[in-house]
């Protein structure tokens, strides 16, 4: 099977190729949407699957301007995108999601399907036949996370900071800035202002034993701990909690400033 690939913007220049190989060359646009000569007398190879990477073109031609209303200005960029058999985008590029995602649009999902679907007998169900199942669209059995599971994770990260707000607040040292409402824990020493905030950051972080980071509001200097990942789990909350106490023990006998507070 030959198979083409085609850029719209390219990593280095934001360079592209004609979409569509069947286009008259008089006919074909620059990147501004101008008439444009082709440069290559030769007919362009045919391929039995052509793909467009989309890469930086492709998200920014459906965009939306100030006011809410659909700007069609850079919609040219991917007029000729019918010519291909299928457009691949990194998510990484300008849609603010890392490299472990992909977009890929085709035009027709049947060779997709005819190549990756597999149905034993153990995964057929009541909705075999009728659902649009997406594990035959790629090499995966299936999605690390539905609808369900992330909402589930959401609900496992905001337990777990309130279980670090309460935790925290046993230790009379500490304050909350604001109550937790999602996996987020904002708090500060009660005393000591600043300097003795910055001073806990500091030896927490020097210690890999975690790793929280500062912002400041209305005057008020306090420290983060973002409850968000896959594997937190209630021990890590105790522990991180031990650790922060610790520390400004630590911090508060190394220094007799803070002692007579």
């Amino acid at each position: 099977m030959d198979f083409g690939a085609e850029d719209s913007g390219t990593d280095e220049a934001t360079a592209s190729d004609h979409l569509n190989p069947m286009e008259d060359s008089a006919q074909q646009k620059d990147i501004d949407g101008e008439p444009q000569q082709s440069l290559d007398s030769e007919p362009m190879q045919q391929y039995s699957w052509k793909r467009a990477d989309g890469r930086q073109r492709s998200p920014s031609s459906d965009e939306e301007d100030e006011d809410g209303e659909t700007d069609n200005s850079k919609r040219h960029w991917l007029d000729e995108a019918e010519a291909c058999d299928s457009i691949c985008v990194n998510t990484h590029k300008w849609l603010l999601v890392s490299f472990d995602a992909s977009l890929l649009w085709v035009k027709d999902r049947r060779p997709l399907i005819r190549a990756l679907a597999l149905d034993p007998e153990y995964l057929k169900n009541d909705f075999t036949q009728s659902a649009l199942n997406y594990k035959d669209w790629q090499v995966p059995l299936g999605r690390r996370f539905g609808a369900s599971g992330l909402r589930a994770h959401i609900r496992h990260s905001i337990a777990l900071a309130k279980q670090a707000e309460e935790l925290l607040t046993k230790d009379n040292r500490f304050k909350l800035f604001v109550q937790a409402r999602m996996g987020l824990v904002c708090f500060y020493v009660a005393f000591g202002g600043r300097e003795l905030n910055e001073s806990l950051l500091r030896v927490v972080n020097e210690s890999v034993k975690a790793f929280l980071i500062h912002s400041v509001v209305d005057g008020v200097h306090f420290l983060r701990l973002v409850i968000g990942g896959l594997e937190v789990d209630t021990w890590h909350i105790e522990n991180v909690v031990t650790v922060l106490s610790k520390a400004l023990t630590e911090v508060i006998d190394e220094n007799p400033k803070w002692q007579q507070l």
